[in-house]
């Protein structure tokens, strides 16, 4: 059976808070098994639209900055609009991979993307309290978008 939601975490997992994509998949893994497909990787690659082009519904999970309006350990999910245009592989965006998706195989999932502000992305291989906190709230949001 195809399963035609998937939930993608972007990060690496050595680097305190930026690790928070692998740990939303490990902890989706464990309390929604088999419900989506999971990737858990360290940056978008180009080859990921063709992956995206096989599901309905997909999620990315991934850390951020801290700002005035998005202070530590929020989280926020916004949907995904494909971007067309030219873009660094050395920085993919989630709207320009949709963007590839949409022209590439003319069938885009819908999108969202979740993310987390962290606190520390310094050299470490755990999150900082206040992540590791919001993260069953990070799963619940990335559900939420995935059940439609």
């Amino acid at each position: 059976m195809h399963c035609d939601r998937l939930l993608i975490g972007v990060g690496n997992p050595l680097r305190g808070d930026d690790g928070i994509g692998a740990a939303i998949v490990a902890h989706a893994e464990q309390t929604h098994a088999g419900a989506w497909a999971t990737l858990a990787c360290h940056q978008l690659l180009p080859e990921y639209a063709a992956l995206l082009s096989h599901y309905t519904r997909v999620v990315i999970a991934d850390a951020a900055y801290p700002t005035p309006d998005m202070p530590i350990g929020t989280v926020r999910c916004v949907p995904v609009q494909p971007a067309h245009g030219s873009a660094s592989p050395h920085h993919l965006t989630p709207a320009t991979l949709l963007g590839w998706t949409q022209v590439l195989y003319s069938t885009p999932p819908r999108l969202w993307l979740v993310t987390i502000a962290g606190a520390d992305f310094g050299y470490s291989d755990t999150l900082s309290p206040v992540v590791q906190a919001v993260l069953p709230a990070a799963v619940a949001q990335c559900a939420a978008c995935l059940a439609g």
